[in-house]
């Protein structure tokens, strides 16, 4: 993969691609790092970047909707302020606090393609490992 291994690259390359945008990487930096961990864990694991709130599925065509940045995140921000998994907010918002679950080293608990069902995504439930 380009720019990399790891988190440090997949950060890289979500600021260049931020440049110019309404939104930007979630205050709240301790959120982004797990965030940007899970997604290198996913990497490593599967090939791609997917986004660590949306669950895999094994389709590869239908998978690439949720490589990060999903195409969910443009409508979740305008939406709330904020995508699904919180590592894009509007940045006009404040910090936007989470804890997100670990299913293990750099892994956050995966979550379905759509919006999750209420209690589902660790990061709107204020859940921890």
């Amino acid at each position: 993969m380009e720019d990399g291994e790891g988190a440090a690259g997949i950060r890289r390359r979500l600021e260049r691609f931020l440049i110019g945008k309404s939104y930007g990487f979630n205050p709240d930096a301790e959120l982004v790092d797990d965030i940007l961990a899970a997604m290198a864990a996913r990497r490593k694991k599967f090939g791609e970047e997917y986004c660590p709130c949306r669950r895999v599925t094994g389709d590869r065509e239908a998978d690439k909707a949720i490589i990060c940045p999903c195409v969910h995140h443009q409508r979740e921000i305008a939406e709330r302020g904020h995508c699904h998994c919180r590592l894009f907010v509007g940045k006009k918002a404040s910090r936007i606090p989470a804890e997100p679950v670990s299913d293990g080293p750099g892994e956050i608990a995966p979550r379905p393609p759509n919006p999750a069902p209420a209690g589902f995504c660790p990061a709107e439930s204020g859940e921890s490992a």
